[in-house]
């Protein structure tokens, strides 16, 4: 409401008010209608960047050479699977993991590794832990390159290449196979994985976002350090709480003691995020108390734990780092330890070490993305943003028949302004004068002409807001945003026009 506080006679009031009143709402209105329209256009959504490794517990986009303890999981690599291990490399469903998990399906085909081809070293794919009736208990192997390779029975299917004795063993597979079974109908692994380079950078920008001071998709948590401990509070329940990792170690890159002042269990609604800052080259322990990596304690929380390493580009190892799902699209990802490591991966290459076992933990969380589009029309419970325009005029404007300035009248707006879809009576439209309003004799030539609409109520010579009328056509609505030009225009008009009545009122006074 936009209130004048003025000492002239009362007699002159109501031009000088009512055109004040009509280019505060005239503008005012409009940016209060794009403000509006901002709110109104942003959309909020859940993603789960993990949806694009397709069920696989590491996705590498290069090259995979695993010589830790085992997997149990799955693995794609977009290069070669190699093992450095002088043993076969194991492959299973489940010992000390939980194994509540799918293995992928490629061409239908239930599979622990898909690659572009077989490396150096041999592996055995034993669906140890698994129902053999079902797909777990039956996965293969699905290479796009088995140029060179073989079917050995060994009371099961040995896929190998006699050249450098290096194989698969595939304990679900039949003897009677054919080396084409395990080809894959793809001429690259990146084409089982359609759209990965925009998803990820995509959900980069998004998890960018989240970090923001104002952001209305993640919750930063309170780190109050002490010696080597760390408390971490105000957690929410709807949405992703995330602490910088640099907050969880000390000066020399060692975990700290994690203490949660509140009780807050990490969910699909409220994950846990921890954000790795660029130039970070190794990733510890993070040590919260109470939750458990053991197979029946908490291990099930790595499900709602994200490390978020989308910023680092170059080398990263693992070391410690018991549970969460490791997003690190550009970096060389290394896991090399004595300690088991729980969750998904996604990364440049993988490499693995040590003699910690890799169990698969599929993330289940979802994060929020906030996303604005234009919208056709704009609200209808704000003022238009549109003035009227000089390329339209009314032919039904009133006459240069000028009203006196002596009999003010009540319908004078108010600072509520008309909206299109309820027009008030008080105010003429273009097409029908209002019947109350009656004519003077006295013409003026200070009156706005018919050549651009006039805001003035032939009453008293009250501008009056006329943005919109009803018979305005609605193509001449803009879209978003509030129409500066036209209302500059008209605000010049409507200030031009009572200024020549201000004068002529003095004068005849």
């Amino acid at each position: 409401m936009v209130h004048i506080s003025t000492t002239r006679p009362a007699g002159r009031r109501p031009a000088i008010i009512a055109f004040a009143t009509a280019v505060a709402l005239g503008c005012g209105g409009a940016f209060m209608g794009s403000l509006a329209m901002a709110d109104s256009d942003t959309t909020i959504t859940k993603i789960n960047p993990f949806e694009i490794n397709g069920g696989f517990t590491i996705l590498s986009r290069g090259d995979a050479s695993l010589s830790n303890g085992e997997l149990e999981g799955s693995v794609a690599a977009f290069g070669s699977i190699s093992t450095e291990k002088g043993s076969p490399f194991q492959l299973k469903q489940e010992t000390a993991g939980q194994g509540d998990f799918t293995v992928p399906l490629i061409d239908g085909t239930p599979v622990r590794i898909l690659a572009s081809s077989l490396g150096t070293g041999s592996f055995e794919v034993s669906n140890e832990g698994a129902d053999s009736d079902t797909p777990e208990g039956k996965a293969v192997v699905k290479l796009v390159n088995t140029d060179g390779l073989s079917i050995e029975d060994r009371g099961f299917a040995r896929l190998q290449r006699v050249a450098d004795q290096n194989y698969i063993d595939l304990k679900a597979a039949p003897v009677t196979s054919e080396v084409s079974n395990y080809k894959t109908e793809q001429t690259t692994v990146e084409g089982y994985f359609t759209g990965l380079e925009s998803t990820i950078a995509s959900t980069n920008t998004c998890m960018s976002a989240m970090y923001a001071e104002d952001s209305a998709t993640a919750n930063k948590v309170t780190v109050e350090p002490s010696g080597n401990m760390v408390t971490l509070s105000g957690f929410d329940a709807d949405k992703p709480n995330y602490v910088n990792y640099s907050d969880l170690v000390d000066e020399n890159g060692n975990p700290l003691v994690v203490k949660l002042a509140e009780s807050y269990v990490p969910s699909a609604a409220a994950p846990f995020v921890v954000r790795v800052e660029a130039g970070t080259t190794t990733l510890g322990k993070i040590g919260v108390e109470g939750w458990s990596s053991d197979k029946n304690a908490q291990q099930g929380y790595s499900s709602y734990i994200l490390v978020d390493a989308s910023a680092v580009s170059g080398s990263l190892k693992i070391a410690g780092l018991e549970m969460g799902a490791v997003w690190a699209p550009n970096a060389d990802l290394s896991y090399g330890s004595d300690t088991t490591t729980n969750g998904q991966y996604l990364s440049k290459s993988f490499t693995s070490s040590g003699g910690g076992e890799i169990h698969q933990h599929t993330f289940k969380a979802s994060l929020l993305c906030a996303t604005s589009s234009p919208t056709e029309e704009p609200s209808t419970a704000a003022p238009s943003t549109d003035a009227p325009s000089t390329d339209a005029p009314s032919t039904d404007a009133p006459t240069t028949d000028a009203p006196t300035t002596d009999a003010p009248t009540t319908d004078a707006p108010t600072t509520d302004a008309p909206t299109t879809d309820a027009p008030t009576t008080d105010a003429p439209t273009t097409d029908a004068p209002t019947t109350d309003a009656p004519t003077t004799d006295a013409p003026t030539t200070d009156a706005p002409t018919t050549d651009a609409p006039t805001s003035d109520d032939p009453t008293t010579g009250t501008p009056v807001t006329t943005s919109p009328t009803t018979d305005k056509p609605k193509d001449k609505l803009p879209n978003t945003g509030a129409n500066v030009g036209n209302m500059a225009i008209a605000g010049v008009i409507l200030l031009l026009g009572g200024t020549a009545l201000f004068v002529r009122s003095r004068k005849e006074s």
